[in-house]
């Protein structure tokens, strides 16, 4: 049986065929030049189309994109410095602060909780105060007390404690990034005092390091001064003076936390 053909619009022939699920409609140009103006037609249309929509879909991501990265770099960024008198008694972190909030120039807020003469159980007691303050950075250090003779804390009394703040950490603000510091060498009679400091710092660096949590030692950069330097930048032989300690720390926390930019202070020529 032959398909029966007809007119519709003067241009376009229908033909119409029964089969078991009815009648089928199937246009069909008049000739052949009309099926290559009118394929060429079709396949121009849809492809304008198509490549209408995926530039809309990759602007829509790309502005999507620069929304996510713009709110990023403007919305407020915390820090928390977690320590003893070292971080307590020091400039270090409002000269942190300064020094991302220039470099990357967005608000940078460096929140401290810390205090003199405490050890890491201190740290376990108060871990609580940097969980709840939410920071996306938590910078902490709690080794030199710890080693002091005087607090009658065992290597493996203090790793225990160590492990127990950043396990909680890791748990209630997983996350943020944790860094673990190696401070200042302390010289003299604070020296004396803290005979097995490089054990106590090996076991929290391995703590630290078992959990993923950034370890930076500053001791090899202090170790590049003469002793009269030592003598003069640590002057009670523990807790460094502003000047040299933000010298010496602000750089490399800086390289550790934005890898990417480069927020050393540029010298003019």
């Amino acid at each position: 049986m032959y398909p029966a053909f007809r007119v519709k619009g003067g241009s376009i022939l229908e033909r119409r065929q029964t089969c078991q699920g009815g009648p089928l409609l199937y246009p069909f140009p008049m000739n052949s030049r009309s099926i290559q103006q009118r394929l060429l037609f079709w396949l121009s249309r849809n492809f304008v189309r198509s490549a209408l929509l995926l530039l809309i879909a990759a602007f829509s991501s790309a502005a999507m994109g620069s929304e996510s990265s713009m709110s990023v770099q403007t919305s407020s960024f915390k820090i928390v410095a977690f320590g003893n008198s070292l971080t307590a008694r020091s400039d270090w972190p409002s000269a942190l602060q300064n020094a991302m909030s220039t470099c990357l120039a967005g608000p940078i807020s460096v929140e401290v909780i810390a205090d003199v003469g405490v050890t890491s159980t201190w740290a376990v007691n108060n871990v609580n105060r940097v969980i709840a303050a939410a920071p996306q950075v938590i910078l902490m250090q709690f080794s030199e007390n710890d080693a002091a003779i005087n607090n009658i804390m065992s290597v493996d009394s203090s790793r225990t404690n160590i492990a127990r703040v950043l396990g909680a950490l890791r748990q209630g603000v997983p996350a943020a990034r944790i860094v673990y510091m190696a401070m200042n060498p302390p010289h003299g009679f604070r020296g004396w005092m803290r005979p097995f400091l490089a054990s106590y710092i090996e076991a929290h660096r391995q703590e630290a390091e078992r959990r993923n949590v950034t370890f930076v030692d500053f001791r090899p950069h202090w170790n590049t001064l003469t002793n009269a330097e030592i003598a003069l930048h640590i002057p009670d032989g523990l807790h460094p003076t502003t000047s040299k300690v933000s010298e010496i720390m602000v750089p490399v926390l800086l390289a550790h936390l934005v890898p990417d930019k480069d927020c050393r202070p540029h010298r003019s020529q």
